[in-house]
């Protein structure tokens, strides 16, 4: 779900991007839109109140894309730096810096599988992998911004790990009491000063 200034709640499917505006429903579908496939896989709202959202099922062609009133506008490999059309979840910092996570076409997850973390400013992208950074995974399940501006990734094998500027952490059950390396799920919670994660195949929440 994402929830824009003018009250509109959105609301994202494997079929449809849906909005509601607390008496009508709208759709939006690959067949009445610019979307390349129907699946949403995460939807955000940017400080200006832009929609911005992922797309991509497996074997379908995906893409980000951008909704600013009845603009749209859509980035994929052909056209941008995203680094597969696969893109599965995503968060915006203050300076609307986009931050999402790609995975591999076939849908392979693991420490080796995906493209770990692009960012996009609007004008340039920049993508961290094992390869080039010491992000600990290169699938991502689940992004979060802090108030902070700290990127915050559930990794595949990997735990919780932060981006603060250039400045990595990575937590996971050697040097911490995270329950489990499969973080999937990730949320702030402002008022305790917390943040509360679900772990895959059983393993509850830290």
């Amino acid at each position: 779900f994402a929830f824009d200034p003018q009250g509109n709640v959105w609301w994202g499917t494997y079929a449809a991007l849906y909005r509601y505006d607390g008496k009508e429903w709208k759709y939006y579908t690959s067949d009445n839109s610019p979307m390349p496939c129907s699946a949403v896989t995460d939807l955000k709202i940017d400080n200006k109140g832009v929609l911005w959202g992922t797309l991509g099922f497996l074997g379908e062609n995906g893409a980000l894309f951008k909704l600013e009133e009845s603009t749209w506008t859509i980035y994929s490999t052909e056209n941008s730096g995203l680094p597969t059309s696969f893109p599965m979840c995503l968060d915006i910092d203050s300076n609307n810096r986009i931050w999402m996570h790609c995975r591999d076409r076939g849908g392979e997850v693991g420490k080796n599988s995906g493209s770990g973390l692009t960012c996009f400013d609007g004008n340039k992208w920049i993508s961290y992998t094992t390869k080039n950074s010491h992000i600990p995974s290169n699938t991502i399940w689940d992004i979060v911004v802090d108030k902070y501006d700290r990127v915050w990734m559930g990794t595949a094998e990997a735990g919780l790990t932060c981006l603060d500027g250039d400045t990595w952490t990575n937590y996971n059950m050697e040097n911490s009491d995270i329950a489990s390396n499969e973080v999937s799920c990730i949320l702030i919670d402002e008022y305790r000063n917390y943040i509360w994660m679900n772990h895959l195949y059983g393993s509850g929440i830290s």
